[in-house]
């Protein structure tokens, strides 16, 4: 478990596999390795999986303030995948996200909050056509 300073907080996370950077962002209510850690060696044979805890989430700290401000300054191809059913994080939360982080992607699923771990072939199957295809091929 590694952890790093961003914005004046401490986020901690993992790291599986080599190659280009594939970061695993999870909602709320939960952590990395509940959400994705059961995933994370699918996506690790093309890529270094990075799934970091969210603020305030497994040993990540809250940040002081609010960091919306800072999806602008997100370079790095993004896929925001928004579920439909989802009850903790509505529909407008992701728009915002794929809105406010330039050049992202946005794809919705019909399921609730946990997707990773109720349809994980899904759920991957999205993340590779996105890096394989979208996004570059994975030994670029």
């Amino acid at each position: 478990m590694n952890a790093v300073s961003v914005a004046g907080t401490s986020v901690s996370c993992t790291t599986a596999g080599s190659g280009r950077g594939l970061m695993l962002l999870h909602g709320t209510s939960s952590d990395s390795r509940s959400t994705f850690g059961h995933i994370v060696g699918d996506l690790a044979t093309d890529r270094l999986v990075i799934p970091p805890d969210y603020a305030g989430c497994g040993r990540s700290t809250i940040p002081d303030g609010d960091i919306r401000g800072l999806l602008p300054k997100i370079s790095a191809p993004t896929l925001v995948v928004a579920l439909t059913h989802d009850s903790l994080v509505p529909l407008y939360h992701s728009r915002h996200l794929h809105e406010n982080i330039a050049g992202s992607s946005y794809t919705e699923i019909a399921r609730g909050h946990a997707v990773p771990m109720e349809k994980p072939d899904e759920f991957v199957r999205g993340v590779r056509e996105f890096v394989l295809d979208g996004e570059g091929p994975a030994a670029a």
